[in-house]
């Protein structure tokens, strides 16, 4: 997390943002043995999360993932399993120590 400032050289006015930074995994995805076919932003909602026709490479929404799945479940290796749910706690823990609510 970081607090971010500048002043405008015209104005003089100051103004400050605070960002995350998080880390891209999908940075090296074309460089993958099976590179990534699809990629969803799910946010857990069906109120307007749907792409009408997503383009190839295009980040698709919840009721894009609901289609594809076809009410199917999502089958995972406990491997993956395993770093997911590594991934949800460290991601868990580092918005607790920076008291940060994340509603996305």
């Amino acid at each position: 997390v970081y607090k971010v400032g500048w002043k405008h050289h015209k104005s003089g006015r100051s103004t400050s943002q605070v960002l995350i930074v998080m880390e891209n995994l999908l940075f090296t995805a074309h460089r993958l043995e099976h590179p990534v076919a699809r990629v969803f932003d799910l946010k857990g909602s069906s109120r307007n999360r749907f792409v009408k026709q997503a383009k190839q490479g295009e980040v698709q929404l919840d009721d894009n993932f609901l289609s594809y799945i076809q009410g199917s479940p999502l089958y995972l290796s406990e491997q993956t399993k395993r770093v997911l749910s590594v991934c949800i706690f460290n991601d868990t823990v580092f918005l607790t120590k920076v008291n940060v609510m994340d509603y996305s």
